[in-house]
């Protein structure tokens, strides 16, 4: 697109054309297509040259437990050597990211700049950056304790974390930046570096460089995302690759396989009396429903008007107590419950809080 063409777009026409690549490296991002070693192999050797080093030993894995297994049986660097070398990897990343920014800068007025910063950084991309990059190190590092012994934080706190955080396709909406501003702003100084990372991106999944070695993984065989981006399944794993590494999560928060082997429809309200994890246990109360819990943690009644009833779960199930408003209906009998504040003190109160404070006795339960 010529320089006049994108001078005559609006913003709208702009930010439209940035959700167009937006999606089309979340695509990428979320790919389970098995690789293409030849180039990506390609793609590592020529980034190798871009920063002066020589061609390394590219070892290719299934997964980034694979990697981690590798890492721990032959990586021989101190953590001083890792951090140099990927400080030197960084800054030719830094360079092509810092530069296309301060071009974007001094393109865009701040309110255009704002504006597309806004629409690639807080929307669907940097969830699938949030969960696929923390959701799968969290699973390698849980599959790697189990079935290893290994306590990856006290055994080894800087050299696996530091090398396996991040996967190289979930900074979708940086990429989303670069690949706009070098395709439709005729941005070129920077090509040949851009020209090396979108075919590592695109042809690769985890890679785990090394000065002599640079391991490649590939991609997931299955991701499982909702309509929110958010890695999601019910009953089986949201992320699983060919050598057997499953990560569970339910609404992008990553489950013990306890739970996220099952769907949401088997899991038992007494598991949140004995789980430690607050987080865990938001998740637990939200697959079970109130109405199950009603039914499994006998719930002490409070109050009563009409159909209503107001309900207190005992126990060590949630940060705040757990009020409950029990609502049957009439005509069906079916039982329907909403969490109400932990301070209401009648069924009154609590229908009041549940219809924007309009009075039970203005409304009739409907059937």
């Amino acid at each position: 697109m010529s320089q006049g063409e994108i001078d005559r777009l609006t913003r709208e026409q702009q930010e439209a054309m940035l959700l167009v690549y937006r999606e089309k490296w979340i695509k990428i991002a979320t790919s389970t297509a098995p690789i293409d070693r030849s180039k990506a192999a390609e793609a590592v050797t020529a980034a190798y040259e871009l920063i002066g080093q020589k061609q390394p030993d590219i070892i290719f894995v299934d997964s980034p437990l694979s990697a981690c297994k590798y890492l721990l049986l032959n990586l021989s660097y101190s953590q001083t050597e890792i951090e140099d070398w990927y400080k030197k990897t960084y800054d030719v990343l830094h360079e092509l990211g810092g530069k296309i920014i301060n071009y974007m800068n001094d393109y865009f007025d701040d309110d255009d700049f704002n504006s597309a910063t806004d629409l690639l950084f807080n929307t669907e991309s940097v969830t699938i950056y949030r969960n696929m990059g923390f959701g799968f190190y969290n699973g390698t590092k849980k599959d790697l304790e189990n079935n290893l012994g290994l306590d990856i934080e006290r055994d080894y706190p800087s050299h696996i974390g530091f090398c396996i955080c991040y996967p190289i396709d979930s900074l979708v909406a940086l990429v989303s930046w670069y690949d706009y501003c070098i395709s439709e702003l005729n941005f070129q100084p920077l090509q040949p570096i851009w020209d090396i990372y979108q075919q590592m991106m695109k042809n690769a999944g985890w890679i785990v460089p090394f000065e002599k070695t640079c391991i490649v993984c590939s991609r997931p065989t299955m991701i499982s995302l909702d309509n929110q981006q958010r890695l999601h399944a019910e009953g089986g794993p949201a992320i699983q690759y060919a050598d057997g590494l499953s990560v569970y999560a339910y609404q992008g928060v990553g489950l013990p396989e306890k739970y996220g082997k099952l769907h949401p429809h088997q899991w038992r309200s007494q598991w949140i009396l004995a789980e430690e994890n607050a987080e865990l246990r938001r998740v637990l109360i939200q697959g079970i429903g109130y109405e199950k819990m009603l039914q499994e943690l006998q719930a002490i009644a409070l109050d009563t008007w009409q159909e209503y009833t107001l309900l207190r779960i005992d126990g060590d199930v949630d940060v705040e107590p757990i009020l409950l408003l029990k609502m049957t209906c009439p005509s069906t009998g079916f039982i329907h419950a909403l969490r109400v504040p932990p301070d209401v003190e009648s069924a009154r109160e609590a229908i009041r809080w549940v219809n924007w404070e309009i009075s039970p006795d203005e409304f009739q339960v409907q059937s």
